[in-house]
């Protein structure tokens, strides 16, 4: 079989500037937590992220087992309404108990792994910061240890409330499920000794006041699967938008000026964050004979002047020649991609905290709106955490909270988002898929476990986007790049080793490469061009029988007689796998 040399288009930019994308709008100046004692319930089927989720650094469980509760006060008197109400009320309240002990079981055997991290750099690390102040180092140390650990993350279902059963005892007991993920260092350890372990909940409101409970895990059965490229290209128009949350780090800035011994003399200045322009040392010119570095802060002005020179580079089309040019109502970026003679011209809308004046903020957030209303692949990069929803700006602050993502005009048509930001997993995609417009079949949401960076706005946007737009080095035909394949160049970054992307609703999506139908496998062919769709290559068989094969993450995207085989050659590649028939040998009958 052959192999097939590809192009990547994809622009991988790593940023310095290292700042946890979490934010609380109530105290902008403290990251937000999961204390593990929030767990959001799921949305009605067909949508959920416990059954149709997907990571490549992290594996989701479902743990199972029965609790027991005390009856409800005054029970026997109440009617069977008020007596089915009650008794509902306290199992969610006791499953809020049995989760949050499942929580802190997992977030234990995380701290034992955590623990075991080595109190310094590795030597490699070591030798590049060198140079460095103390106070920079010890961050780089810090965050170099962050990227090391393991967390878990759970949530619950509210299928046990239709098994609340009376116990012999009169106690009364229920079957519950709780979803959790885990990154597969910490799934690994956890689960070395069976599949089983024991949690004790202590908040029993009557006697007994404790309960242990034998909890059972089984790893989830979501497979891979591609974007629904075709719907994103059918009208010849892919439409994005990026939306840029507000920061509420300050900018820093180290001035270094001329010594009387000729060595210099520096100090750092803070500036303060204001939603008017002011005049201090970050927007001053250097003093004459000394310069001036700006050390981080403003994140979201880095990603949005990051994004708009990037675009321009890769020939994108916009009036404006900096970021701070672009408008509210701006057109967006445009450049048209020929994909083997099939045009699909992609728009790219950017909208950050600045684009508005004083006291238009509001405008951010109509504007968010009518991206979820109207595009296709919306992007959300900002500060973030379990229901808080899209912080658009800090000064002052301005937030599209979550709790009204249900009541938003979405279309019914099919939708990317992709969420950057703290602990996204927790509460983001169940807020988007509770909206009546939205499921599994129209909808992936791509989110982060743990917490993110914000300088990951820049390089995530870039790496999704172009990793989307990706074409075979021959024919010039779109690739179909999968989930897994997109995420892994998200996880596989150095500053997210610890962050842990995954995608929401990967269960409709395709498993074969969408541009191919099952009938044209095994069509015959000389070349590559031969087989209809992208991702669809000229095989040769053991037996000399040539056929087309497309590319494929599962056995169930390839019909009858046809199976998702790994192709040799291929391993680590973007088309690791093909659909080819299970005898190996395209002759016809």
């Amino acid at each position: 079989m052959r192999t097939i040399p590809l192009r990547l288009l994809a622009c991988l930019v790593v940023g310095s500037l290292l700042v946890p994308a979490c934010g609380s709008t109530d105290s902008p100046a403290t990251p937000a937590s999961n204390d593990g004692q929030r767990v959001p319930q799921l949305p009605p089927a067909p949508g959920g992220k416990a059954d149709s989720y997907v990571n490549q650094a992290a594996r989701e469980f479902e743990f199972t087992g029965t609790a027991h509760m005390a009856a409800p006060s005054g029970l026997e008197s109440m009617t069977p309404e008020d007596a089915d109400k009650a008794l509902k009320k306290a199992a969610d309240s006791r499953l809020a108990s049995v989760a949050s002990a499942i929580q802190s079981y997992l977030s234990s055997k995380a701290r034992e792994m955590n623990a075991q991290i080595p109190g310094e750099l590795p030597p490699e690390i070591a030798a590049q910061v060198q140079n460095v102040d103390d106070a920079t180092r010890r961050r780089i140390l810090e965050n170099w240890k962050t990227q090391q650990e393991v967390s878990a993350a759970t949530r619950s279902s509210k299928r046990h409330l239709e098994s609340i059963r009376k116990e012999a005892d009169g106690s009364y007991a229920f079957d519950f499920e709780v979803e959790a993920l885990m990154s597969n260092k910490l799934s690994e350890k956890v689960f070395t000794a069976g599949d089983t372990f024991e949690v004790t909940v202590t908040q029993y409101s009557a006697e007994p006041k404790s309960e242990t409970i034998v909890v059972k895990g089984k790893q989830t059965a979501s497979s891979d699967g591609y974007p629904r490229y075709d719907e994103l290209f059918s009208d010849g128009v892919l439409e994005v938008a990026l939306h840029i949350g507000g920061d509420y780090n300050k900018e820093e800035v180290e001035i270094c000026c001329a010594g009387d011994g000729g060595e210099p003399s520096c100090h750092k200045e803070t500036c303060a964050n204001s939603c008017e322009p002011v005049e201090d040392a970050c927007s001053r010119p250097a003093p004459e004979g000394c310069t001036a570095t700006k050390l981080g802060g403003r994140i979201d002005r880095w990603t949005a002047e990051g994004m708009v020179n990037l675009l321009k580079e890769q020939g994108f089309s916009h009036e404006a020649s900096t970021y701070k040019d672009l408008k509210i109502d701006s057109p967006p970026f445009v450049k048209t991609f020929d994909f083997a003679g099939t045009p699909v011209e992609v728009r790219v809308k950017i909208v950050y905290p600045e684009i508005v004046a004083c006291g238009e903020e509001q405008k951010l957030v109509e504007s968010m709106k009518e991206s979820l209303a109207t595009r296709e692949v919306i992007i959300y990069a900002g500060h973030a955490g379990p229901g808080a929803g899209y912080v658009l700006d800090y000064q002052p602050s301005v937030e599209l909270d979550d709790s009204v993502w249900k009541t938003l005009p979405m279309p019914q048509t099919y939708q990317v988002l992709v969420m950057y930001g703290c602990q996204t997993y927790s509460t983001y995609a169940d807020a988007m898929y509770a909206n009546p417009n939205k499921n599994d079949a129209n909808l992936n949401v791509v989110t982060t476990v743990n917490t993110m960076w914000t300088n990951m706005g820049l390089p995530g946007t870039s790496t999704v986007l172009f990793g989307m737009l990706m074409q075979e080095n021959e024919s010039q035909r779109h690739l179909p790049v999968s989930w897994l394949n997109l995420l892994s160049w998200l996880n596989l970054q150095d500053q997210n080793a610890h962050t842990h992307y995954g995608v929401h609703g990967v269960d409709s999506n395709p498993k074969m490469s969408p541009w191919v139908r099952t009938s044209d496998l095994c069509g015959p062919c000389e070349k590559d061009t031969d087989c209809p769709g992208g991702g669809n290559f000229c095989l040769t068989f053991p037996d000399g029988t040539k056929g087309c094969g497309a590319v494929c993450t599962d056995d169930s995207g390839c019909g009858d007689g046809y199976g998702c085989i790994a192709i040799p050659g291929l391993e680590g590649s973007v088309i690791p796998k093909m659909c080819v028939p299970l005898d190996m040998s395209c002759r016809t009958p």
